[in-house]
């Protein structure tokens, strides 16, 4: 016959197994669904990137972390001057 207090230790483990199963199973549904949301968004920017030239409706695009310099300012201006048009597009960092 197996003692009380070993029934209730056995009792108490198999309830926290539980707990920890649905513990375990919460977090692997929380990862999946930040992949998937992450992944999603990924494509969603390769997407915007790859047609960006059909979506923009332009033959150049040139992206700059700083101010154009004014040799490059010449060549665009040049494309104006032949009948080109040009648009000039800033973008701020945000959360």
């Amino acid at each position: 016959m197996i003692p009380f207090s070993l029934r209730l230790a056995w009792r108490e483990g198999r309830a926290g197994m539980r707990r920890i199963g649905a513990y375990a199973a919460s977090v692997a549904l929380g990862v999946a669904a930040l992949v998937a949301v992450h992944s999603f968004s990924g494509d969603v920017i390769r997407s915007i990137r790859e047609e960006s030239q059909l979506l923009l409706g332009a033959d150049l695009r040139l992206s700059s972390n700083a101010p154009i310099s004014d040799s490059v300012g010449a060549i665009a201006d040049s494309v104006v001057a032949e009948g080109g048009r040009l648009s000039r597009v800033t973008g701020l960092v945000s959360m």
